[in-house]
């Protein structure tokens, strides 16, 4: 039987390797889409679901996450996709945190990004349920949260409906070899495919056939902890963030008191386990929040464990009560995550013209995805190496 051809091979059917097939499908091309997992399962929808560009740094990243706004707006117009455009509320527990967000709306502000300063009595006419000492917020009101799950399952199906698209799960790809011209796959069922390209999306799954690609880079497999409370009859609006978010994310990095912010001793121990608190509340009424951030080795994966820390649990519950007030017998359901972490926050590389990795794009594929890949596919067929000025 001959082998089926394409003009692109993805491995990997995260929301990365999705956004990668869109974009290939859009230019004509043929590509194949194959996933190890009987369906989505990791990274890809276990987070928030929130898409924040004002997060991220200043430059690449910010920029990304600015277009892949344009990108969801699109794809909730065209194809129905369910999206929540009720923007980001960072919020400030005390006077540094304060100081902080107003030196983030001065830096959006000159650099032509809109947001909106906040009094406490402002932020609670949007936020009800927020806890009386919260000084006030920082608001976004172009970004954008989604059900994970709810939005990847109808991205399929557009997918499914695009004569150049074909995506199949439970393939795990077992071996690649460079063929001339093209590039053969072959799946745990041994069924075979060959491509001109081949584009690795796997996430913290490293398969051997990339490994000396990712191995000697700056790369860390982190580990995180999220709870989801019951369906509750309180309201949060958008993507609710604390101030311990701010203090972390990279895109407040540049205001000048960022490193000068003084810290409780109950802040230090949350650092240790690089705790924020960020709150979305679904349309069943159920509450996503956390989450904390634990890093391993790649080369030592073995210390990774799959151990949920009660302990970090309850730290996270309980300065999320400085925020809202949410109970221990509130909470449902409890998981954990993991993903791979870049020490410049990505990594994009090709071992040659036909051969390329996007991975280790430490916890912000929702929010930048689109954009990201839109700028991946063009490369790819520009045949260009995987290279971005980070």
């Amino acid at each position: 039987m001959k082998t089926k051809t394409y003009d692109l091979i993805i491995v990997g059917g995260g929301v990365i390797g999705l956004m990668g097939a869109y974009f290939a499908a859009k230019k004509g091309k043929q590509v194949l889409l194959l996933e190890a997992e009987a369906s989505i399962r990791h990274a890809s929808v276990r987070n928030f679901g929130s898409i924040i560009p004002s997060g991220q740094a200043m430059g690449f990243f910010r920029n990304l996450g600015e277009r892949s706004l344009d990108w969801y707006r699109l794809f909730s117009e065209n194809y129905g996709l369910p999206i929540d455009q009720s923007g980001t509320y960072f919020t400030a527990q005390s006077p540094s945190e304060f100081q902080l967000l107003e030196e983030k709306h001065a830096q959006d502000k000159a650099a032509g990004f809109q947001s909106q300063l906040l009094s406490s009595k402002q932020l609670t006419k949007d936020q009800p349920n927020i806890q009386a000492q919260t000084l006030g917020g920082l608001y976004y009101p172009n970004e954008m949260s989604l059900d994970s799950q709810t939005f990847l399952a109808g991205f399929l199906d557009v997918l499914s409906h695009s004569s150049h698209a074909s995506c199949r799960f439970n393939q795990q790809v077992v071996s690649l070899e460079s063929g001339n011209p093209h590039y053969i796959v072959t799946t745990h069922t041994q069924e075979t495919y060959q491509a001109e390209q081949v584009l690795c999306c796997t996430g913290h799954f490293i398969p051997d056939f990339i490994r000396p690609m990712v191995e000697k880079e700056p790369v860390s497999v982190c580990k995180l902890q999220m709870l989801r409370t019951k369906p509750l009859p309180m309201r949060i609006k958008g993507n609710l963030l604390s101030g311990l978010s701010a203090r972390r994310y990279a895109g407040f990095s540049q205001c000048p008191s960022f490193y000068k912010q003084a810290k409780t001793y109950e802040q230090a121990e949350l650092d240790k386990h690089g705790i924020h608190l960020l709150f979305k509340q679904h349309s069943t009424g159920e509450i996503t929040l956390g989450d904390s951030h634990t890093y391993y080795a790649i080369d030592g994966t073995e210390s990774l464990d799959f151990h949920m820390d009660v302990e970090i649990n309850q730290m996270m519950l309980n300065y999320a009560n400085k925020v809202v007030d949410i109970a221990c017998d509130e909470i449902g359901k409890l998981w954990l995550g993991w993903y791979l972490e870049h020490d410049k926050g990505l990594l994009a590389k090709s071992q040659n013209e036909g051969l390329h990795v996007i991975t280790a794009i430490s916890g912000k594929g929702m929010t930048i995805g689109p954009a990201l890949m839109e700028k991946t596919i063009d490369k790819i067929f520009d045949s260009a190496f995987l290279e971005f000025d980070l």
